[in-house]
């Protein structure tokens, strides 16, 4: 609790930088996921002409889950480096600087949510119990974001090669999460690959238990939960082990 006040604060900038001088605002944030929705929506419904029940639901909720993933590790990526004068000035744990960035993008996340609430709506789904089901969701999310931000920040100071090694791997994580597809249209052994990507258990919690309400997807859900915690534990014992010399790389 001694430095909640220096959180809040990094919290602070990071949106007001995000979004100062902009006309819309906070609505920006929507504007890269509806973006993506629009083309994904027009190629899967028209050219290729998915078969999947309430596609607009789908599509746009498997883009919502995954942009909070791109965005935390993305963002943390650059984190220190772009906190050098800060980090060579002041005295503090520096792993707050990942956790405040994790924390905004969280903000941005649960704003991109509300357009979901909408399409669900429209579809006559409205949260019941599965509601309830979100906060184990976002705990294990932020988890596996903290901790792949631990890992990405603090190596990515000394190899700046990590960002954009990071920034391909996302490309090809984007493609091995079922966000436009379903997971049963992949032969067995395609299923297991896609499955060992942590976030194709979030994503199908999501929707499934927290959305639809349907039945729990335990499996693939407990795994996303090993997974994330191993992350976490993995990316900050590597953050601490590096953090001494960060004041001398940035």
């Amino acid at each position: 609790m001694e430095y909640w006040y220096l959180v809040k604060q990094l919290v602070k900038s990071d949106l007001k930088v995000k979004y100062k001088g902009s006309v819309l605002g906070i609505f920006w944030s929507l504007l890269e996921p509806l973006s993506r929705f629009i083309i994904m929506f027009f190629v899967f419904s028209y050219i290729f002409k998915s078969g999947i029940p309430r596609y607009p639901l789908y599509l746009f909720s498997g883009i919502v889950v995954w942009n909070f993933f791109e965005n935390s590790t993305r963002g943390s990526t650059n984190r220190i480096i772009s906190n050098a004068n800060l980090i060579k000035k002041v005295n503090f744990p520096r792993e707050l600087l990942i956790l405040s960035g994790v924390i905004s993008n969280s903000i941005n996340f649960l704003i991109e949510l509300v357009p979901v609430a909408f399409i669900a709506a429209y579809y006559h789904i409205f949260p019941g119990l599965g509601i309830l089901l979100f906060f184990p969701f976002f705990a294990i999310f932020f988890i596996l974001n903290l901790g792949f931000g631990f890992f990405l920040g603090s190596t990515n100071v000394y190899m700046k090669d990590i960002q954009y090694i990071w920034s391909v791997l996302l490309q090809v994580g984007f493609f091995a999460t079922p966000i436009f597809y379903e997971l049963s249209t992949f032969p067995k052994t395609a299923q297991y690959v896609i499955t060992a990507n942590p976030v194709t258990g979030l994503v199908n919690f999501f929707r499934q238990a927290v959305i639809y309400g349907t039945s729990i997807p335990l499996i693939s859900f407990g795994y996303s939960c090993i997974f994330s915690v191993f992350i976490l534990i993995a990316g900050y014992l590597t953050f601490k082990h590096l953090k001494g010399g960060f004041a001398e790389e940035v």
